[in-house]
């Protein structure tokens, strides 16, 4: 019979036993008291102008899955009742594949919008 203590990782094993449940709590709890986007369209009833005309851009320009919209590429202006005006940079590729860039201006009136126009940017 030896005397020699045996080498365990059990308190190792128990703390990230420990560790897993803490980030797991935390994870089901920031997911419970998130909001879901239909919530947000229930209490708000609209979307940022902004995005509305990013989706009617893209229904407008032939290869929808290229589309581009750079961070912040959008100038919105307000005009009261739900309508606004918005400018907003993007890319695209052509039939050939290339990428080109854009400015289009989209009218949004409450959760529609006509594409006014588009450029191509030189």
């Amino acid at each position: 019979m030896s005397n020699k203590p045996e080498d365990s990782n059990a308190p190792q094993m128990v703390g990230t036993i420990i560790a897993f449940i803490v980030v797991g709590a935390a994870i089901l709890g920031m997911r419970s008291c998130g909001s879901n986007e239909n919530d947000t369209a229930s209490r708000n009833n609209t979307y940022p102008a902004e995005l509305i005309c990013q989706n009617a851009l893209r229904r407008a320009v032939n290869y929808p899955r290229t589309v581009r919209f750079p961070f912040g590429g959008h100038t919105v202006h307000e005009r009261g009742g739900n309508r606004a005006r918005v400018l907003q940079q993007f890319s695209a590729e052509n039939a050939f594949g290339v990428r080109v860039d854009f400015v289009g201006e989209c009218s949004v009136n409450g959760n529609s919008a006509t594409v006014n126009w588009t450029r191509e940017v030189r």
